[in-house]
């Protein structure tokens, strides 16, 4: 009876400590990226990605906003162990990926899943000098991806 009474509380205090919130060190995670390739989930949908919105470099301004918005929001990650649907728009590094959804973000890097709950209007710097036509060739349907207004 004592062995189970230990095993549920280091249980217990395990799950606790997962969940806890994280902070992210935003200077070491961007110091390992050069370039950021973005991509919509129109693209992510179909199994062949194709060619991305934009390739961000470091040079570029929408670069240093991601840096930026990673360093004012440091703190209040949540380990995350969920899957979801394709996001709205999607960051990927050579180290790390940044998943935008409507309301959250997901940052994966090394072993980790961090979710923040999160204004995703943020992110619409992202679509500053983007204007690239992606064809859907299943639906015979092309869409323009624009900063909305």
């Amino acid at each position: 009876m004592k062995k189970s009474g230990v095993i549920i509380t280091l249980l217990a205090l395990m799950t606790l400590l997962i969940s806890c919130k994280q902070t992210i060190d935003a200077d070491a995670l961007m110091d390992k990226e050069e370039t950021f390739m973005l991509f919509s989930n129109l693209q992510i949908n179909n199994v062949e990605w194709g060619e991305p919105l934009a390739i961000i470099n470091s040079d570029d301004l929408r670069f240093e906003k991601v840096q930026q918005w990673l360093n004012n929001n440091k703190k209040g990650w949540k380990n995350d162990f969920q899957t979801y649907e394709f996001p709205k728009l999607m960051l990927t590094g050579s180290y790390m990926n940044l998943c935008i959804y409507d309301g959250f973000v997901v940052l994966m890097y090394d072993d980790y899943y961090l979710t923040k709950y999160t204004d995703t209007k943020a992110f619409d710097f992202l679509y500053e000098d983007v204007d690239n036509t992606y064809s859907n060739k299943e639906e015979q349907t092309t869409i323009v991806v624009r900063k909305e207004e």
